[in-house]
């Protein structure tokens, strides 16, 4: 995807964070912008950011774990944009605690916004951009942790789910490319996000608020040099432009990612 101006954007989880750092970026390319979060005063904060720098947006309520929520605001962003170019499927929640202390609940939450959600995004969205015959792109937001599961301790749930991100972006990737639709699996490192207060604003049918997920075992201050979200966004906007399978936001990465595929390199040796 080569030019932005005029064409439409849907950023689940739009309210906050990266996903306000993506709507940001897209409105300085001259896109209109669909903003989607289950917080719907924090998504119409942020198109008010957005049309001041002149960018057409719609703030919309959406909880990605919900399908008929996600179709229902697909509908919403059709009928008054008329297409859709880019899909962000940027929604997540996060939480420390060993599988062995998950409930149910628990892994309801976990799967459902971080990995649900996206599944939820691709149903009500991608076929209406095959459709339009348009070309486009689709974001899933990932994470380093789903590229390397193994960094942090009782984040089991999240790394799985973060995995699946990879994964699905990955295979549309292939079933996408002769529609003139890229793929990317964003993979961020830290990011100064509320993602580690998401279990304050978690669902009653969910088990309700829960403060656990603020803790991250070994780091006192986790967010203390974590980079800013709407530098995320301009990275982003250059992944779309360039068409990558993986987009990642900090320097040196590769550092982290490198002995854990020699490891399995290894393994599959022996």
């Amino acid at each position: 995807m080569d030019h932005f101006s005029g064409q439409v954007a849907v950023i689940t989880g739009g309210g906050s964070g990266i996903g306000r750092g993506m709507a940001l970026a897209f409105a300085r390319e001259g896109m209109k912008i669909a903003v989607l979060d289950v917080d719907l005063a924090a998504a119409a904060r942020v198109v008010e950011e957005l049309e001041v720098l002149g960018a057409p947006a719609l703030a919309l309520a959406c909880d990605v774990s919900i399908r008929a929520d996600v179709r229902a605001a697909a509908d919403k962003v059709f009928a008054h944009f008329g297409a859709v170019h880019v899909l962000c499927n940027n929604a997540g929640v996060t939480m420390f605690r060993s599988v062995a202390e998950m409930s149910d609940d628990d892994w309801d939450w976990m799967l459902g916004v971080n990995f649900l959600g996206i599944i939820h995004g691709y149903q009500a969205f991608v076929p209406r951009m095959v459709a339009q015959k348009e070309g486009g792109h689709v974001i899933n937001t990932s994470s380093a942790a789903g590229v390397v599961p193994d960094v942090v301790t009782n984040h089991s749930a999240y790394a799985a789910s973060k995995a699946a991100a990879v994964a699905l972006a990955v295979n549309l990737r292939l079933e996408l490319a002769d529609q003139g639709i890229g793929v990317s699996a964003l993979c961020p490192g830290l990011v100064r996000t509320g993602i580690l207060e998401a279990g304050r604003a978690r669902p009653d049918r969910f088990g309700g608020p829960d403060g656990d997920s603020l803790v991250v075992p070994g780091m006192a201050d986790p967010m203390r040099d974590a980079l800013d979200p709407e530098t995320v966004g301009r990275i982003v906007v250059a992944g779309i432009r360039h068409n990558r399978k993986f987009i990642f936001t900090h320097p040196g990465m590769g550092q982290a990612i490198t002995p854990y595929y020699e490891t399995m390199l290894a393994d599959a040796e022996t």
